[in-house]
């Protein structure tokens, strides 16, 4: 312990150097080196007080994105990759599958997070080993259904297993996802956490992300968010850091500017018209996923799709995992694997494995996509807990019925992500998007309310049954070359559209893929069944402007020999505004 000790400041150390048993909320600013303290406490559990991780001690985040952070930090910090780190989503299917046998398999995320709350509430947990110690991380992120499966896990645990809770109420943004009976918000939790007694609360003070005046600034409105006094003083602060006048004008900056960099959008449409801006003067950026997107990453199928063998031992995996340059310690992804492939002997079946992966629920994040960009576009949501060098923040016309303090909470957030540069850019126009509700898809519409000139395409919106292509291994060859950003060509295809419209989707001339029924489905909820359309019109439009938003591994029916013979392939995550056009005056 004393080797990560001395990084610590005097608050760190405290909020460290703690007893298993003992039960702390630690109230973090962003900067205040939160993750540096989630992975010394983690050391100083299992060095000092002798838990044995992953059994007796258990790491929770809200967002993958924040998992991921965490355990890369504790990896990378005091070299330990088998501490569990895992989402409330995660942790509930494995309650559920411990204790509820198999009827919620089909339900919702949210509904798995309701019945894990009930099943704890009433039968306690049981993980398979006695927990002396469970550390929350990002707590003020954490509402409504998922606040009250925390607070009863919290609630079951044995007096003499402990907790400790981070966050920073300045940074609550999700309580607009209350709704209902769900209406606990993170303040109401972290109450009822102290109503639980012995719960000892401290503050981390220090400020080590901020490496310019501009992101010093912005770490001090922190105390003015907290006193509700930030909307004008976060306003003040937005209005005096760097404008930029126009997308395009910030194109040349982007290219020059050292280190990882951030487009803050409010909503995934203004994400998406950004994008669509950026590539129309020649820059390729990636468009940050929702959490409900996850998908596994490419290089497990790169890994064990096209194996012969049906059954991987550990040193075959551990070979395989190096040839393929698997960017996760390769502990982590055997053991991962392994669990989901729910062998009898220490082996993995594939075809098990791809089977529980179809299935749907939480992946382990271990066999999660690591890849990163430079340049990326995300709401301001997407981008809680992670930090950039840089940081642009899109121009948002508020509306009439914003709630102030949710939006200063929101701006904070955003402009604590930089270590350096902030800026802000007036974007696109929005006078035409449009969340459509009845397929909760953004769209741009026309002059008419009825007419649709855009609609979104999602990560999920190819089908999943069989591999795609005639030249599966020209498909698959094609589809490993792909980056993020990488222009997509959409082409009506007649012989597969019956009651709904298929487009069959290439790069340049090769098929990576095909849309599904339920992209069908919502684009005739928008443009009409074919039988609607005027004389001289054609059936179905002419989509345009999709890209790649990512390269995964899918998993689906066996296929028999060859690509997929295991139900494992790799496939394409598309994303973009598709424009909609009815003459074929585009590359469609």
């Amino acid at each position: 312990m004393d080797e990560v000790t001395l990084t610590l400041d005097a608050a760190q150390a405290e909020a460290v150097s703690i007893h298993a048993s003992e039960r702390q909320i630690v109230l973090a600013g962003p900067g205040s080196g939160k993750t540096e303290v989630v992975a010394a406490l983690v050391s100083h559990l299992v060095d000092d007080e002798g838990l044995s991780a992953p059994e007796e001690l258990l790491v929770i985040s809200f967002s993958r994105a924040a998992v991921e952070a965490v355990a890369r930090r504790v990896r990378d910090a005091v070299g330990r990759s088998g501490t569990s780190v895992c989402t409330l989503d995660s942790l509930a299917t494995r309650i559920l599958g411990t204790q509820a046998g198999t009827e919620w398999e089909s339900t919702s995320f949210d509904e798995r997070i309701r019945r894990a709350a009930a099943e704890v509430a009433q039968h306690g947990f049981d993980l398979g080993e006695q927990l002396y110690h469970v550390v929350v991380d990002e707590v003020q992120d954490i509402v409504g259904d998922r606040a009250a499966l925390l607070l009863a896990l919290l609630a079951a645990l044995p007096d003499d297993t402990g907790f400790t809770l981070l966050g920073d109420p300045a940074q609550a943004i999700y309580d607009f996802q209350l709704e209902g009976n769900a209406s606990l918000t993170s303040q109401d939790l972290l109450a009822k956490i102290q109503e639980l007694g012995g719960v000892t609360v401290r503050e981390l003070t220090g400020q080590y992300r901020a490496r310019t005046r501009d992101a010093h600034g912005a770490a001090r409105l922190r105390d003015e968010i907290l006193t509700g006094d930030g909307v004008d003083a976060v306003d003040d602060f937005a209005a005096g850091v760097t404008p930029i006048a126009s997308v395009e004008e910030l194109v040349p900056l982007v290219r020059r500017w050292a280190g990882s960099t951030a487009i803050l959008t409010r909503t995934n449409g203004e994400a998406l018209l950004v994008a669509d801006a950026l590539d129309d003067f020649g820059v390729l950026t990636a468009v940050r996923a929702p959490a409900s997107e996850q998908h596994v990453a490419p290089w497990l199928g790169q890994m064990l799709a096209d194996r012969a063998e049906r059954v991987i031992d550990r040193a075959t995996f551990a070979a395989l995992a190096a040839e393929t340059r698997v960017p996760r310690p390769p502990d982590d992804v055997w053991l991962a694997a392994r669990s989901l492939s729910d062998a009898r002997t220490p082996v993995v079946e594939t075809p098990r494995l791809a089977a529980r992966l179809a299935a749907g629920g939480a992946i382990p994040v271990a066999l999660t996509d690591t890849a990163h960009t430079s340049l990326v576009v995300s709401t301001i949501h997407r981008a809680k807990g992670l930090e950039f060098d840089n940081v642009v923040i899109v121009d948002h016309k508020a509306r009439e019925n914003d709630d102030e303090q949710a939006e200063a909470r929101a701006s904070y957030v955003a402009l604590t992500r930089a270590r350096a540069l902030i800026a802000r850019v007036r974007g696109p126009e929005t006078w035409n998007l449009r969340r459509d509700e009845r397929t909760r898809r953004w769209i741009k519409r026309g002059r008419e309310r009825w007419q649709t000139t855009a609609i979104e395409i999602r990560g999920s919106d190819l089908d999943r049954t069989a591999p795609a292509g005639t030249d599966l291994a020209l498909s698959q060859s094609r589809i490993r070359g792909l980056q993020p950003g990488s222009e997509l060509t959409m082409r009506f295809d007649p012989r597969k559209s019956f009651d709904l419209p298929v487009y069959d989707v290439y790069s340049d001339d090769v098929l990576v893929g095909c849309t599904s029924q339920a992209f069908g489905a919502d684009l005739v909820e928008r443009v009409g069944p074919a039988s609607t359309r005027k004389r001289g019109y054609p059936s179905w439009p002419f989509l345009a402007g999709a890209r790649v938003a990512a390269i995964e591994t899918v998993c689906g029916p066996p296929t028999g020999d060859g690509v997929g013979r295991w139900g494992m392939w790799l496939g394409v995550r598309p994303t973009g505004l598709l424009a909609v056009r009815w003459k074929d005056d585009v590359d469609a």
